[in-house]
């Protein structure tokens, strides 16, 4: 992997992290419902 694709790879889960904060769900159905949803689209 070049620096170029880590860094995408970096923005990638740093966006996943910040969709998980804002949801703070308890459970795993939310963020398993919100993973589903995204990759619909």
């Amino acid at each position: 992997m070049n620096v170029e694709q880590i860094n995408q790879e970096v923005e990638k889960i740093e966006a996943e992290i910040e969709t998980l904060k804002e949801h703070r769900c308890d459970s795993l159905v939310c963020t398993t419902n919100e993973y589903e949803t995204s990759s619909k689209i």
